[in-house]
């Protein structure tokens, strides 16, 4: 499809973006926003959700709680213990299903830690945002869509019970951060936008981490002689986790609207046309990567990928995650000898039109 052109009309109003140049174009060009379907008639719109001006507000306000220097210094401490129990408690058994036993309780955990989310909730918090999410997943049938509508009003409920909380009594955590950020000439975060962007981060910090984690792990395992290379050599994980996300993107596309007519590489899209920023496409484009079908975890533009997203709506989070990563993929590497799949069958897929979804990644390690 790549091939055909940068920007294809699949039908009357509705086009992908598959070349990694008109995906960075169309991220970079204010005459194309996000769709018009917007939250629900009780919700205000989410960070991700939003345009300038009032996503630069935002986002202005609560990016110091996501930034590198305070993830470093105040997350940092929360990945490396959880990361290092979920090991300690995976180790005696020499296999697992690293995506059930330790990429999804390792982001479950981290995220909750990081929230301030009490242990004692975060089952239930957890369990409401799983439901939540199946919206993402396609058209649901009244049945499901009342399930994920009760979900979303709880965890919506629970969640401004939690800033109210820590708006009283602030700790260290990445909520009293938000709740306290102020910027000159921007009015502070209401309850309602924090919650909005707490229901985002949620479902991002979780679904994507794991599977990130998930991917980069089987790329490794995929490769000969890596997993030992990155074993004596940790300084090498950061590389290979970007090519990992490039090679594999854990979100694969972004939905966009044109405001007005607009040009999109050699095509010419009217005004009100859907758009689909293929990004897994882009990741793969020969015309931005060379020999982009190959995993190469030494690849120096690896981190150039958009898996991460580009511009104003570059992944709020993307400190966190790569700080996830690169403790995840070191600890498992270092501390589970000879680290490899448990069969031909190992990995399983999920379907969904938007994550790529790792159901299952059966490993083993010598004991």
């Amino acid at each position: 499809m790549r091939d055909e052109g940068g920007a294809i009309e699949l039908s009357e109003g509705a086009w992908v973006v598959t070349r990694y140049h008109e995906v960075v174009a169309t991220l970079s060009d204010d005459a194309l926003c996000q769709p018009t379907a917007g939250p629900a008639e009780d919700e205000v719109e989410s960070l991700a959700g939003l345009d300038p001006p009032e996503h630069t507000r935002q986002r202005r306000l609560v990016q110091e709680a996501w930034s590198a220097r305070r993830t470093h210094r105040v997350y940092g401490p929360i990945v490396r213990d959880v990361i290092a129990a979920l090991v300690d408690e995976l180790r005696p058994a020499g296999h697992a299903d690293l995506i059930a036993q330790f990429a999804s309780p390792m982001a479950d955990r981290v995220l909750g830690a990081v929230l301030g989310i009490p242990a004692a909730d975060l089952g239930q918090v957890l369990a409401w945002v799983e439901i939540d999410a199946r919206s993402l997943g396609g058209i649901l049938d009244d049945r499901d869509q009342a399930l994920v509508d009760e979900a979303r009003r709880s965890l919506r409920d629970y969640l401004t019970g939690l800033v109210a909380a820590r708006r009283a009594a602030p700790t260290d955590d990445a909520i009293s951060e938000m709740a306290a950020a102020r910027a000159p000439g921007h009015e502070p975060m209401t309850d309602a936008e924090l919650v909005s962007l707490l229901q985002q981060i949620l479902v991002a910090g979780t679904e994507t981490v794991k599977n990130a984690i998930g991917i980069a792990v089987h790329c490794v395992l995929q490769t000969p002689g890596l997993a030992e290379e990155l074993r004596d050599r940790p300084a090498l994980v950061a590389g290979a986790f970007e090519e990992a996300l490039r090679y594999d993107a854990p979100v694969q596309c972004l939905a966009r609207r044109a405001r007005r007519d607009v040009r999109v590489g050699d095509a010419e899209i009217p005004a009100e046309s859907s758009l689909l920023l293929l990004y897994g496409s882009a990741n793969r484009d020969p015309r931005r990567f060379a020999d982009p079908d190959r995993f190469d975890p030494a690849r120096p533009d690896a981190a150039s990928h958009l898996s991460l997203g580009y511009g104003i709506h570059f992944c709020l989070g993307a400190p966190l995650a790569r700080l996830e990563a690169r403790v995840a993929l070191e600890a498992l590497f270092t501390r589970l000898p000879n680290l490899r799949h448990a069969g031909p069958d190992s990995v399983t897929w999920l379907p969904h039109p938007l994550w790529r979804r790792m159901g299952s990644l059966h490993v083993a390690w010598d004991g």
